[in-house]
């Protein structure tokens, strides 16, 4: 079980000079896990909603700074002093503090950057894929369709043998 003692937000600048989240979540261990998201850029209508400052002036309106605010005040008001057993739990708690589906109340990048920095600090004690392979897997069915990693297709791959 992990006790998480603070839990903080940061506006960092990704990879392309775009403003993103970034959280750090400290645990009463005296363990760290941070992690930063990138910004998104699907508009899907059924796309989580990342959470912008609209101003103009800074950034062209892509700064963070709400979704910064939302990390240090409602999802760590809500998060700090509970114990969690497993990545899930904690996804769980993160999501009941937005209340919405789409994540529009505290914004997508906020709630993601916070379970991303939980998972890391996971990491180095349980191997990533088998957490969220377990916790989050689809059953799958077998398909008959083979990929041909030679370029053709099985259906090509018939006819020119029937030629």
């Amino acid at each position: 079980m992990a006790t998480v003692c603070a839990l903080r937000g940061l506006e960092v600048l990704d990879s392309r000079g775009h403003p993103t989240v970034k959280a750090t979540c400290d645990l009463a261990s005296g363990a760290r896990g941070a992690a930063s998201v990138p910004s998104g850029a699907s508009t899907g209508a059924a796309e989580a909603i990342e959470r912008r400052d609209g101003e103009v002036h800074r950034y062209h309106g892509l700064g963070c700074r709400q979704a910064v605010r939302h990390i240090d005040e409602d999802l760590a008001r809500a998060i700090v002093g509970r114990a969690f057993s497993s990545q899930q739990a904690w996804d769980e708690a993160l999501v009941a503090c937005d209340g919405t589906e789409r994540k529009a109340r505290l914004g997508a990048n906020a709630i993601l950057a916070c379970s991303l920095a939980f998972a890391r600090w996971r990491s180095p004690r349980f191997s990533l894929d088998g957490t969220y392979g377990q916790t989050y897997a689809r059953p799958t069915h077998r398909s008959k369709f083979r990929p041909d990693f030679r370029g053709r297709s099985p259906s090509v791959r018939r006819r020119r043998a029937s030629w």
